[in-house]
């Protein structure tokens, strides 16, 4: 963030700041201007921040719970799919019918 600040391209409120920067890139293309970015700016600006954010989030207490799934919920999810692969791509149910009648 500070990086386009430093470039004086301020990121709306509440725009997502990778998406943004993709525009920007894409508006700079289009309009054949030069970013200057380098890896020195990038140590500079950005590396410090990432390192802060990572810093901080190694702090944060995290819980890991693995839940067991029955195997009739499975069951469920994988016909699930199935009904949607099926609506997906016609072929698939023509050759499963297909098959199942030469079987």
């Amino acid at each position: 963030m500070e990086y386009l600040e430093s470039l004086k391209i301020r990121v709306p409120k509440y725009a997502n700041p990778a998406d943004f920067y993709l525009d920007v890139l894409m508006q700079a293309k289009k309009a054949q201007k030069p970013i200057s970015f380098n890896h020195e700016n990038y140590l500079k600006l950005i590396a410090p921040q990432v390192d802060k954010d990572l810093t901080t989030l190694s702090t944060l207490p995290f819980t890991y719970v693995r839940k067991q799934n029955t195997v009739l919920y499975e069951m469920e999810q994988v016909a699930r799919r199935g009904i949607i692969n099926f609506v997906r791509n016609p072929m698939i149910l023509r050759g499963k019918i297909l098959t199942t009648r030469i079987i």
